[in-house]
């Protein structure tokens, strides 16, 4: 417990001397329960969720890329196929 406290008192010392105070976190708990909860808007998490939306439209437009190539690729081999068979009957 002494050792907490003393961490405690270490980083009010540091805050004090270095005048950070507007810098520091407002609110610290041992339980985060306690903590009071920020709107997405004032906080990174918005921003990484936005970012994190586009990365998936990003894979689902590179997967959609992915399967017209291979129904593509197929068609070019059928039409193939195909010139090949009416080549050999005539």
């Amino acid at each position: 417990m002494k050792a907490s406290i003393d961490d405690i008192m270490n980083i009010y010392r540091l805050a004090d001397e270095n005048c950070i105070w507007d810098t520091l976190p407002m609110f610290c708990a041992a339980n985060r329960a306690r903590v009071p909860l920020f709107a997405d808007e004032l906080s990174d998490l918005a921003n990484i969720k936005l970012e994190l939306s586009h990365l998936r439209q990003h894979v689902s437009d590179l997967s959609d890329l992915t399967n017209i190539k291979a129904e593509l690729s197929q068609h070019v081999s059928d039409l193939s196929t195909q010139s090949l068979n009416v080549r050999k009957c005539k």
